[in-house]
C-alpha cells in the first residue's frame, strides 16, 4: 500500500484546473481554422483529411458556403 502511494506520489497531477488554469498546448497547435472569404476561388486548397470543412458553390448566384465542423476538426 505505501508503495503504490510513492508511486501516486511521485506521478504528480493528472489533470488541469481548466478554466482556472491555462491549458498547455503543443507548439504545433495551430487553432481554430480562419475562414477569409475575400481570398477565397473555391479551388480546394483547404480541403481537410477529418472532412471538417465542406465548400459549397452556387454558380448561378455567384455565391459560396462554408461549412466547418469543429467536432470534426483535428487541426
Amino acid at each position: 500500500m505505501l508503495k503504490l502511494l510513492k508511486t501516486i506520489m511521485r506521478a504528480g497531477t493528472a489533470t488541469v484546473k481548466y478554466p482556472f488554469a491555462p491549458l498547455e498546448v503543443s507548439p504545433g497547435f495551430r487553432g481554430k481554422p480562419d475562414l477569409m472569404p475575400s481570398q477565397c476561388i473555391a479551388c480546394g486548397a483547404c480541403a481537410c483529411p477529418a472532412n471538417a470543412l465542406t465548400i459549397q458553390t452556387d454558380d448561378q448566384q455567384n455565391s459560396r458556403t462554408w461549412q466547418l465542423y469543429l467536432r470534426r476538426c483535428i487541426y
